[in-house]
């Protein structure tokens, strides 16, 4: 009967990070017990039968070499009985085969066994195995490819595509799928996070004050949540901050909007805050039993793309549409009524789902002015979140 010791990978709860492999002596290297040193291990068990009278084991010697300091790990795998004897070989056979090809033959604990050496090779001459092939993790991948200067590094990613099978198509999508994936985490942070604003202002460096300023860059640096919507025409660039109308003699009174949208046709987008509320507190006198009052501020926004639209349609005909040093394609970009799009208030927030009476009223008397407007589209900040998780994630909301 074979006594000497090793570790039975086949059990479930087996937790290769309690051993280690150690110099013991100068001249001799060891598996250990990390909690008790004292307890050494020849081994590993890699598969038993289902009877657990038959097992796969593998016997594990390191050998000094005095060339380079270091010792050779030499295994030898056998076929044994429960007490680790050698099977003797049929008859009719000069050889037993062990192999690795199924989950029966042990494959998973070879390559545990094979995974936990390795993470010790610098007391190991480990020679050309290592050094050609390896498990690596993906930061091991990312490492191996930053090591590279710069003009390697492009070179060395594209070996790996064209080698895993990778076209440029599947690879374009993936990287704008993690893009925008990014740009919506960040839209909900600053939705959900009013100190992650300050955060955001500083890394983009902000000058301008106001929370305002904050969305205007956002929206600005990721156009793609304006592509996709019931109202919305699907645009191909955004003018940042035009002055839509014609200015007096002294250069002044010409309207801004936050964003003029490229398509076939020309869009105008105004940008509130998500804070900014649809509804007062209380009704007024003269209000209805079915209606309730708006603000004097969402009164005023509405009020101000209406008239930022009226400039537009005076002027455009007068001018040529320039914007930040480049002209408009009046001939190709036309300006026929234009949509009018205002980025206001959280639905969510100010009119959630539910059965109070009031909140009711106000979710009804909102819709029906939206209904009434005839081309200005009110588009909550939540909505458009919402429009930007189907785009991410294909992800509906629940009601």
């Amino acid at each position: 009967m074979d006594n000497k010791l090793r570790i039975d990978l086949t059990d479930k709860g087996c937790d290769l990070s309690q051993y280690i492999v150690s110099q013991i002596s100068p001249f001799e290297c060891a598996i250990l017990n990390g909690k008790n040193q004292t307890i050494r291990y020849d081994g590993f068990i890699l598969a038993k039968s289902s009877k657990g009278k038959a097992f796969t084991v593998c016997d594990v010697n390191f050998h000094y070499s005095n060339s380079d300091s270091k010792f050779a790990v030499r295994l030898t795998f056998r076929r044994t009985d429960e007490n680790f004897v050698d099977k003797s070989v049929p008859g009719d056979k000069i050889a037993q085969r062990i192999s690795f090809n199924s989950g029966e033959d042990g494959y998973r604990e070879f390559w545990k066994m094979i995974a936990f050496l390795e993470k010790f090779r610098e007391i190991f001459d480990i020679g050309i195995f290592f050094d050609d092939y390896r498990i690596v993790r993906d930061e091991d991948l990312l490492s191996l490819i930053n090591k590279k200067v710069d003009t390697e590094k492009l070179d060395g990613v594209l070996k790996l595509l064209q080698e895993s099978n990778i076209n440029e198509r599947d690879l374009q999508v993936a990287i704008l799928a993690k893009e925008r994936a990014e740009d919506l985490d960040c839209f909900e942070r600053l939705l959900g996070d009013e100190s992650f604003r300050d955060e955001y202002r500083a890394t983009h460096n902000i000058k301008k004050s106001g929370d305002e300023a904050i969305w205007h860059h956002f929206f600005r640096e990721h156009q793609w949540i304006f592509g996709l919507g019931l109202d919305l025409r699907f645009m191909s660039d955004l003018i940042d901050e035009p002055h839509l109308g014609i200015a007096d003699s002294s250069g002044k009174g010409s309207p801004t909007a936050d964003y003029l949208g490229l398509s076939d046709f020309t869009t105008l987008i105004e940008i509130k805050k998500p804070e900014s509320k649809f509804f007062k507190l209380q009704k007024d006198s003269s209000s209805r039993s079915n209606t309730w009052p708006f603000t004097s501020d969402f009164i005023e926004a509405v009020s101000q793309s209406l008239a930022q639209k009226d400039s537009f349609l005076r002027s455009v005909d007068h001018e040529k549409m320039v914007f930040g040093g480049t002209m408009v394609d009046n001939e190709r970009i036309r300006t026929i009524d234009p949509k009018t799009i205002l980025i206001y208030g959280r639905k969510d927030v100010e009119l959630p789902m539910s059965r109070d009476v009031d909140t009711g009223i106000k979710r009804d008397t909102l819709e029906r002015f939206t209904r009434d407007s005839r081309n200005l589209a009110i588009i909550s900040f939540d909505e458009l979140l919402d429009r930007a998780r189907f785009i991410v994630n294909n992800e509906k909301k629940t009601i």
